[in-house]
């Protein structure tokens, strides 16, 4: 760092007060056979991560994909959190059978009971295929889009029964999710992060995924216009799975400079996907997630969420954003180690992006010129000592401060004294 310039170690801190994530592989990139397979045989080689229903798909970054395989297949889809992702489908079928796939994993540790658990992961809703001629695109069969979050203290099992079209599970049905990204029927174009939260009641080690369950009921007289083996599929992507505690409160450190405003938007700030719908209260009366600050101090909110609500605490600091800048009226360069050299002194906690110093004499000539802070005039002119009396200095500098760039130029006065 050069002499007399301070800088901050960060101007934005975030911390986020959270437990181990319980999920053991939530990015699934612990596979017994790493070798490129096909992504319906893929799964089944997960070393934490087991089938609950069907073939669910694991598709691994790099390996080579013959998109002919499904028709939701494309291989020029990455992963959202490291290489490997999931694809999970549920399928109408012309038989009257209904299949909903899932997949399951045992968590790091049981789950308390009465403690409240914040589960998340990211998405791709791939849309889906009715095999219906247009005009009866519109026919309609249960059940809607949406996940389904399971918990059991034991391995979790799907009970199927295609003589009426059942399927259930003894597991404990503990979050619907259908967000908007998750109910459409429309293709999304990037990977979406969503979130739930839930109580656990207690020893739970098990946690599920699944399409949805349960009995899809009658064919409506529409069906019977298919000409295909399937009347209806949906297909999601699933990536970067995380089963936590919900934070315990939410921090955030933040500097503005003084005479300034600082407009913060908790849901940018943050970024936590449970925020999204949140209402948030602070505690001098105020509401919602924006807010300018026009001085320090230490400000509290709380974001009140489906399962509760979690503090929130932000430390503001003003900071001087104009630069303390001393410039010494004389210097004596005879080498006698006191005031031989002559420079500002620049105290400044933002960082100088241009430094100049030129030092001019009566006359209007050039006898010194630094780009670099370190470099101070010795007195020196052309390979010679500078005659003793008066010089004039400029300064130019660039201070990168919260709100942009900061010109400063002064100019003085100096005498060389010999």
């Amino acid at each position: 760092m050069k002499p007399g310039i301070l800088l901050l170690g960060c101007l934005l801190c975030v911390s986020l007060l959270k437990a181990q994530n319980l999920i053991p592989d939530g990015d699934f990139e612990q596979l017994r056979n790493p070798f490129c397979i096909s992504p319906t045989e893929a799964f089944q080689f997960s070393e934490t991560w087991y089938t609950l229903d069907a073939t669910p798909d694991l598709f691994q970054g790099g390996c080579v994909l013959n998109e002919s395989g499904s028709i939701f297949w494309n291989a020029d889809i990455s992963a959202f959190s490291g290489q490997n992702f999931v694809g999970l489908s549920s399928r109408w079928n012309s038989n009257a059978t209904y299949v909903s796939e899932g997949i399951a994993t045992r968590l790091a540790e049981p789950l308390e009971a009465g403690v409240t658990y914040y589960f998340q992961f990211a998405i791709l809703n791939r849309g889906g295929y009715q095999g219906f001629a247009e005009d009866i695109s519109g026919c309609n069969l249960r059940p809607n889009k949406h996940l389904d979050i399971y918990l059991s203290e034991d391995s979790i099992r799907i009970n199927n029964n295609f003589s009426n079209g059942t399927s259930s599970t003894e597991a404990r049905l503990a979050a619907r999710l259908d967000a908007a990204i998750i109910a459409s029927r429309v293709p999304s174009e990037e990977w979406t992060v969503v979130s739930t939260c839930f109580e656990a009641e207690g020893g739970e080690e098990y946690l599920g995924i699944v399409m949805p369950l349960g009995t899809f009921g009658d064919l409506p007289p529409c069906t019977s216009m298919s000409n295909s083996g399937v009347f209806r599929s949906f297909y999601y992507n699933l990536d970067a799975i995380q089963l936590t505690d919900t934070p315990d409160q939410l921090t955030a450190s933040l500097t503005f400079c003084e005479g300034g405003a600082l407009n913060v938007d908790l849901l940018d700030l943050l970024e936590q996907p449970i925020l999204e719908e949140a209402v948030f209260f602070w505690e001098d009366g105020g509401s919602g997630p924006l807010r300018t600050f026009n001085e320090g101090g230490t400000y509290r909110s709380t974001a009140e969420i489906a399962c509760g609500s979690i503090p929130i605490i932000l430390e503001v600091e003003a900071l001087s954003c104009v630069p303390d800048i001393y410039v010494p009226n004389a210097f004596s360069p005879n080498n006698d180690g006191v005031n031989d050299r002559f420079s500002p002194f620049i105290q400044t906690t933002n960082p100088i992006a241009r430094y100049e110093l030129t030092v001019f004499n009566r006359w209007g000539s050039v006898v010194f010129q630094s780009r670099d802070y370190s470099q101070a005039w010795n007195g020196a002119w052309q390979q010679q000592f500078a005659g003793q009396g008066l010089y004039l200095w400029k300064l130019n500098l660039e201070v990168e401060t919260l709100e942009g760039t900061q010109l400063i130029s002064e100019t003085g006065e100096v005498f060389l004294f010999r």
